[in-house]
């Protein structure tokens, strides 16, 4: 997935709202794979909400821990997918 550059400057009200209309579609079509594969729609929004949270309190210990990712998959899942 390619992330355009925001076209708004960091205090604008739009750039949030920009920031979420690029990230609408992959995060539903994340959700439609998942749900398709036969997780319940509940159950996906809960697993995104606990790794955004860990993500983000990841991030406030580290800001450059959000450029890579040290986490292992269980074994047999792929980290690209």
């Amino acid at each position: 997935m390619q992330i355009p550059a925001p076209n708004h400057i960091i205090g604008d009200m739009n750039r949030s709202l920009e920031c979420e209309q690029h990230f609408a579609a992959p995060i539903r079509d994340l959700l439609d794979q998942a749900v398709t594969a036969g997780w319940t729609a509940q159950e996906v929004f809960i697993a995104i909400e606990e790794v955004v949270k860990d993500l983000r309190s990841a991030y406030k210990e580290d800001p450059n821990s959000a450029d890579t990712t040290t986490e292992t998959p269980p074994d047999g899942l792929s980290a690209a997918g």
